[in-house]
């Protein structure tokens, strides 16, 4: 196999699939990146057996001038095409070793058979629904960061993906925070889809949408969802469990109601949070009718007490919170101000 292809073409490529690629693999083979020439373009392959990425790169600075395929250590590879500058690179395949030759530097990398490399399936065309690629990316980001990060609840270690005709919900949570996002999108043609995927798949699939994206098609077969942009496709294994009942947590009539500053309210809990410990990690918020008063304590450590003008429907209410828990939810907001439903959370003392 020989190619010549640009650096930052083939670097993107490399990040993209690299992300998926354990750096501590079981076998070198899930340490790698599979390479292979297909109709005049280059595919990079890249999987840890939950997550895989085929990322496709069609560029007039690649050369094919011998087909072929190629398995490399895919950190190693990544870190050469960041230390060297020049635009075009050269890449030659024979006996599982790459060379790579740019200006001044050569270097040659061993690899393995890629008949060794695991199968990564194809797009399932035929059952395929498309979305909008910024309101996938967008909702995403407003629920993967709520779920559990420790492996003891599997069903938790997700995002719930929920297609029913004309509405997408994505629901991630940890037992302690609920994100809910949910969107009017034209009706697809496939019938109900509600499955809970891992938030690395997840999040990779938000990440290989690039900014000009317009649509994405997402497919189930096999257990497995499936994501394709125009450069990349991304199947993930799906999370085995039961999702809990969001619906029976999320506020539906409350009679408090706060309106704030987003950017104002982040930094005042940040303000309030810097004195709190790890045995007191809380802050108080007081709500009256047009301030909103944020306190901290914690025993050898100070307190703290910081106020900001709010719009404020209802009784009086006391009640804390985790910081980090609220800093996380707001910032994935990019309203400058947003509304706080205060009904259920008083009812379940915070």
């Amino acid at each position: 196999m020989r190619f010549r292809c640009s650096r930052e073409r083939l670097l993107s490529g490399l990040q993209a699939v690299g992300s998926v690629v354990s750096s501590r693999g079981m076998k070198p083979i899930y340490e790698s990146v599979l390479i292979l020439t297909r109709d005049g373009a280059l595919q990079l392959k890249g999987t840890d057996l939950e997550v895989a990425i085929r990322f496709t790169i069609e560029d007039e600075t690649l050369s094919v001038e011998e087909p072929g395929s190629l398995v490399v250590n895919a950190s190693k590879l990544t870190q050469i095409l960041r230390e060297v500058r020049d635009e075009e690179i050269a890449f030659v395949w024979e006996n599982n070793a790459l060379a790579v030759d740019c200006r001044g530097s050569h270097f040659k990398v061993m690899g393995l058979p890629p008949e060794e490399f695991p199968d990564i399936p194809d797009f399932p065309e035929d059952a395929a629904s498309v979305l909008p690629a910024s309101l996938f990316k967008r909702m995403v980001a407003r629920t993967a960061f709520a779920t559990a990060k420790e492996k003891m609840r599997y069903a938790l270690n997700g995002v719930l993906f929920l297609l029913d005709g004309s509405t997408l919900t994505m629901v991630g949570t940890d037992g302690r925070r609920l994100a809910h996002s949910s969107a009017s999108i034209a009706s697809t043609t496939q019938g109900r889809l509600q499955v809970i995927v891992p938030t690395k798949g997840m999040s990779q699939m938000a990440r290989v949408i690039g900014e000009e994206q317009e649509t994405v098609e997402v497919a189930l077969k096999d257990n497995q969802l499936s994501l394709r942009t125009t450069h990349a496709v991304v199947v993930s294994r799906l999370v085995e469990g039961t999702f809990p009942n969001f619906e029976e947590v999320i506020p539906v009539n409350c009679e408090r109601r706060a309106t704030v500053d987003r950017e104002e309210l982040i930094g005042s809990i940040r303000k309030a949070s810097i004195l709190t410990s790890k045995e007191s990690q809380s802050v108080r918020f007081s709500f009256s009718e047009t301030e909103l008063n944020m306190t901290a304590r914690a025993d050898n450590v100070g307190n703290a007490s910081v106020g900001m003008a709010i719009e404020y429907v209802g009784e009086p209410l006391e009640m804390a919170f985790n910081p980090a828990y609220v800093i996380e939810g707001r910032t994935e907001l990019v309203e400058e101000a947003v509304l706080q439903e205060l009904e259920l959370l008083s009812q379940r003392g915070g």
